[in-house]
């Protein structure tokens, strides 16, 4: 949009009549330029947590549509999944029994998180990559309890942050949602050094106190 705006006021001369267009029009440039230039997008970036419900969610895409009704047993591990997961099978449709025994016997949808990790390597300066991967089981059994549908979903989400986004997208109540890394300048550089040199005079007292009881 910035490109045409600039020729439809060079074409009628207003830039050049007009200071305060002159104005105007060079700060117009300068933001397009830095547009332009910016190596990155700045958005708002979606939390740990909804990025997993999120991703959570999807794995249930597969389920039978013909499904009116079910019992939802979930992972207590990963609790904090099951609103989102509730919402989504409620969103096509499903009634949910949560903690209670229907009158009337039900399939039942049990899930657990066989793996989750998150992860946040160096992008460029002041970002990071965030790399967040889960693989979530799933079992749908019949009333009489044969299984009809068995899958061990797989998802991933990347994308880039702000280096000092991570205390806006993770959840200091919600271990899960805190990822690793990236290394400091310490954990990278210094501390394996110092390890080194505890390890070179270790090695070499016990050798001179060896020596020396001979």
């Amino acid at each position: 949009m910035l490109l045409p705006l600039t020729k439809w006021l060079l074409h009628y001369g207003y830039a050049a009549s007009m200071p305060e267009l002159r104005i105007s029009l060079r700060g117009l440039l300068l933001l397009g330029c830095w547009i332009a230039l910016s190596p990155l997008e700045i958005r708002a970036q979606p939390s740990n947590r909804y990025v997993l419900d999120s991703l959570a969610a999807s794995c249930f895409v597969s389920l039978p549509d013909t499904l009116e009704a079910l019992q939802l047993e979930g992972d207590p591990e990963h609790a904090y999944l099951q609103p989102a997961l509730v919402a989504t099978l409620q969103k096509r449709g499903i009634h949910i029994w949560l903690n209670r025994t229907p009158s009337t016997p039900l399939p039942q949808l049990r899930y657990h998180m066989v793996e989750q990790d998150i992860q946040y390597t160096p992008a460029s300066r002041g970002y990071l990559q965030r790399s967040i991967r889960i693989a979530l089981e799933y079992q749908l059994i019949h009333p009489e309890g044969y299984t009809l549908k068995h899958e061990l979903c797989s998802r991933q989400y990347n994308d880039i942050i702000e280096r000092n986004a991570r205390t806006r997208i993770e959840d200091p109540l919600l271990p899960q949602t805190q990822g690793k890394g990236p290394l400091s300048r310490w954990q990278r550089y210094i501390q394996p050094v110092l390890w080194l040199g505890a390890t070179v005079i270790t090695v070499y007292l016990f050798f001179t106190l060896r020596s020396q009881r001979k």
